[in-house]
């Protein structure tokens, strides 16, 4: 049996709506890809996701097809969302495309994000390596969620991706 946990992605939205619908479901957002291993050992009953598949420019269904092949499962769509730059006042500008990014420092998704994943992508397309972008480390064994690593670094850094 599944505990009552619902996984994955980090969504303000979301988690409201879960948290507003009494249900008494407990989360535990730590990435697309995180939500969606998880769910596959019975960790949870439900997973969010948001990840891109650049092959067939579709998302999630590539990823549960391939992960779940014969399960019964369902993919519900929940909301659509919007990816961009959170560029510091200092940087603005001087980026104006992910081209400009380029030798720039940006706090980082967790690896298992879809939009950390989406970002590579879209570097890799625009011909930028994964060394041209200065990503910030963080020594914290669980990330610290990029708007508040903005908040406390308002200086050390040029863009946020998100």
């Amino acid at each position: 049996m599944r505990p009552n946990v619902f996984l994955g992605r980090h969504d303000p939205l979301l988690e409201w709506a879960l948290r507003e619908s009494g249900a008494g479901l407990a989360t535990y957002f730590d990435g697309s890809s995180d939500g969606l291993e998880r769910f596959a050992n019975n960790e949870g009953i439900a997973t969010g996701l948001h990840l891109y598949h650049p092959e067939t420019d579709t998302w999630n269904e590539a990823s549960v097809r391939s992960r779940f092949p014969s399960a019964p499962v369902v993919l519900a769509e929940f909301a659509w969302r919007e990816r961009g730059l959170i560029l510091s006042a200092h940087s603005k500008p001087g980026i104006r495309d992910l081209n400009g990014l380029k030798g720039h420092r940006i706090v980082p998704r967790q690896a298992g994000a879809g939009s950390q994943k989406l970002l590579e992508h879209l570097l890799a397309k625009e011909g930028l390596a994964s060394t041209d972008i200065r990503y910030i480390t963080r020594p914290e064994p669980k990330p610290t969620p990029p708007w508040r690593y903005w908040k406390a670094k308002p200086k050390r850094h040029s863009a946020c991706w998100g």
